[in-house]
């Protein structure tokens, strides 16, 4: 097992999400043998087979490895007790040491935060799209669909424009509720106009 290259690749990268599958899959272990031979749970090995998770804490990969009997040599830090004294007598390959994965930059975090809040609408452009769907409701008695349609249209449209990119919860919240009621309104004046087709399909 210590000599497949996927497995010591894995234990290197400390990809150990991927290094427990392969060797659960070169043992023909299941995750609870692998639980009851790490000591971790098997919801967390499953968390981290997934990716969902990564097993950062030393304290943690230090244990699991000697329970796996990860020799010196794979290992991807120094390993205490006996195995280390083994290795002095037999060093082998010398592994080089990774360092701890590193944190982000406050620049990365950032950008991150800006990409997360940014906003393609503002509330103003949102209050202005609800005074267009009331003035077009207003208006619709006196001009009736087939004035008022293109207008309509264009409303929607510019709704999905909006749609299209990125905004908070709340403001898209407001994008899909107007999108709904100008939808609804073209619904309307296509019944009005004998477009039962078009009607159906708002």
């Amino acid at each position: 097992m210590w000599q497949n290259p996927a497995v010591t690749a894995a234990l290197a990268d400390w990809d150990f999400g991927t290094a427990f599958r392969l060797i659960r899959q070169v043992a023909s272990l299941r995750q609870e043998d692998m639980s009851v031979i790490t000591g971790l749970s098997q919801s967390f090995l499953s968390t981290l087979e997934s990716g969902t998770r990564r097993l950062l804490n030393i304290d943690k990969i230090i244990p699991v490895l000697e329970r796996l009997g990860v020799p010196p040599h794979v290992a991807p830090l120094p390993l205490p007790g006996p195995a280390a004294q083994n290795q002095s007598q037999d060093p082998g390959p010398q592994p080089t040491l990774l360092p701890t994965p590193g944190w982000e930059s406050p620049l990365a975090i950032a950008k991150r935060l800006n990409a997360t809040t940014s906003s393609n609408t503002d509330l103003a452009t949102i209050a202005i799209l609800e005074q267009g769907v009331t003035d077009l409701v207003d208006r619709y008695e006196t001009e009736g669909p087939h004035r008022l349609a293109p207008e309509a249209v264009d409303l929607r449209n510019f709704i999905q424009d909006r749609l299209d990119g990125r905004q908070p919860p709340r403001q898209r919240e407001s994008l899909f509720r107007l999108a709904a009621q100008a939808s609804g309104l073209l619904g309307y004046m296509a019944v009005n106009a004998g477009r039962e087709s078009i009607a159906e399909a708002y």
